[in-house]
């Protein structure tokens, strides 16, 4: 083992905590009301932050697939039905997270310093 893979932590406690706090972001979704401004964000609804969250679960996913973050936001469902929408959406990133090499660079464009095509 190289000095390099021995300094890097296991991938796993990490990818446990993000299905963890991704879905129990789920559950609180399914049980609130969608329309309440939720405190911390107040210019977002619970719905709106659960379809930006389920938006960056799959733009991340996304960019772990292609490397580019060139990504047609993913229209998400207008009623209840977001908080399984968001679920959907964990399994496949901590999966695809999960067979990336640990000490594989992913690259993450910023779309502040990506030039527009």
């Amino acid at each position: 083992m190289s000095s390099t893979s021995a300094s890097i932590p296991p991938a796993a406690p990490w990818l446990a905590h993000l299905r963890r706090e991704a879905e129990r972001f789920a559950e609180v979704v399914a049980q609130s009301p969608l329309q309440v401004h939720v405190h911390a964000y107040p210019d977002f609804t619970v719905h709106s932050l659960a379809a930006h969250i389920g938006r960056a679960l799959r733009l991340f996913r996304g960019i772990i697939t292609t490397g580019s973050a060139e990504y047609q936001p993913a229209e998400a469902p207008d009623g209840d039905d977001i908080a399984g929408w968001v679920l959907a959406a964990i399994d496949p990133l901590v999966t695809l997270l999960s067979e990336v090499p640990p000490d594989q660079p992913v690259p993450f464009p910023d779309p502040r310093t990506t030039p527009a095509h």
